[in-house]
């Protein structure tokens, strides 16, 4: 083969589309809008793919190993997973749904909302008021940390762990000055509009009132993080909510008020099969894959994707880029959701969690898949040492060429 003739090689059960799909004019919106909008393409997906990789995650779930790790027992209602349970889904961004395993079995969501309540926010109050409250940096510390940043006034390091997603959502509800109540509603909408307008599509969303409980009775560490913000002006914003103008003088309820909402958004519930439709929904820029309309907007989802890829999986978060290289968030009821960008969203469900507070099954099987089917984003990206920088170049052309066609 001569050397012009070489190209890059991705998975070779995806398409040039997945290398280099055009953004739509409509993803430039500040705002999400319910009309209908074009997708990425199904093609971007092939039929091999789907095929192969239902069967590579049937396979895992018929020779599933003995779970490591531990529950989440700090939160007692946690503690009462079943460490046996194991169920996995993907969506590709055309609305190809599998799953298997515990598939049906209801979990709380936890931190997999965070990329939520993050666009909840930005859909609020649009990108750039958000990060006057909370930054984009990796706090290499753990989730829970009593530490910000350097800036003035300080900011949560970033929207994926307990500080940012606290902040998140005190934003949440504040421009039309709603009541607790209507704030939650909102986030539940935010997660219920992602299924289809009709309920055709096998898509649960719900609220677990015990573990909400469980949270707002023994989330002490939760409680202490954030007064320790509003001792700090951490993150001060206008209370539109008639309260005091900055986190430093708000009242001890408005800081129990979203705190109260933080636990809520960590107790909606789902299944595996709903969380990967809401990660594909990620995974193509904020449209619907079954309903194809827009329901965030494209800048928004990617501030979200990148923060999931650079902050999403703790302090763990630096190891993953290396080894599965793709924009992922994990929960401590050890759920993981994936991004595949333009190709699909991906869900795990595994209580027991590593040290890093991530599901050890769901590690394992995930980094498994990325190896299978070499969906490391840099993968698609980078040439081996053979290939040379002339067929670099002429592939990089052949991209531009799609591009502007």
């Amino acid at each position: 083969m001569s050397l012009l003739a070489r190209r890059l090689r991705p998975s070779p059960f995806l398409n040039a589309a997945h290398r280099c799909l055009p953004r739509s004019s409509a993803s430039t919106a500040s705002t999400a809008s319910t009309s209908t909008a074009a997708s990425p393409p199904a093609a971007a997906v092939t039929a091999d793919f789907v095929d192969a990789l239902s069967k590579s995650l049937a396979s895992h779930m018929n020779t599933r190993t003995p779970p490591s790790g531990e529950i989440a027992a700090y939160i007692p209602q946690l503690a009462k997973a079943d460490p046996e349970s194991l169920g996995a889904a993907f969506c590709t961004v055309g609305g190809d749904l599998r799953s298997f395993g515990d598939d049906e079995l209801p979990f709380s969501f936890q931190s997999c909302v965070k990329p939520f309540t993050y666009l909840a926010a930005c859909e609020e109050h649009g990108l750039d008021y958000v990060h006057d409250h909370v930054g984009r940096e990796p706090s290499g510390q753990a989730f829970n940390a009593f530490t910000l940043t350097s800036d003035d006034p300080p900011l949560p390091f970033n929207p994926m762990i307990n500080a940012g997603a606290i902040a998140v959502c005190n934003l949440i509800g504040q421009k039309d000055r709603l009541s607790p109540s209507g704030r939650f509603e909102r986030l539940e909408n935010v997660i219920a509009q992602v299924g289809t307008d009709d309920g055709s599509v096998d898509f649960h969303t719900g609220f677990d009132n015990a573990v909400f409980m469980s949270e707002r009775d023994t989330g002490f560490t939760n409680y202490a993080l954030a007064h320790f913000m509003r001792s700090k002006q951490a993150g001060s914003v206008e209370d539109a909510r008639g309260r005091n103008g900055d986190v430093s003088g708000r009242s001890a309820r408005a800081v129990e008020d979203d705190l109260q909402l933080y636990f809520q958004a960590c107790s909606l519930t789902v299944d595996v099969r709903s969380a990967a439709v809401l990660a594909a929904t990620l995974a193509s820029g904020g449209v619907s894959p079954f309903t194809k309309k827009r329901r965030f907007a494209h800048r928004h989802v990617s501030s979200a994707i990148q923060l999931m890829f650079s902050c999403g999986m703790y302090d763990g978060s630096g190891a993953w880029a290396c080894t599965v290289g793709l924009p992922a968030k994990s929960g401590v009821s050890g759920c993981i959701i994936v991004v595949v960008p333009n190709v699909l969203g991906l869900a795990v469900v595994s209580p027991p969690l590593n040290r890093m507070g991530n599901s050890a099954r769901g590690v394992s099987l995930i980094e498994s898949l990325a190896r299978e089917f070499n969906l490391n984003i840099f993968s698609q990206l980078m040439l081996g040492p053979s290939d040379g920088v002339i067929a670099h170049l002429h592939e990089m052309s052949d991209m531009c060429d799609q591009l502007t066609r």
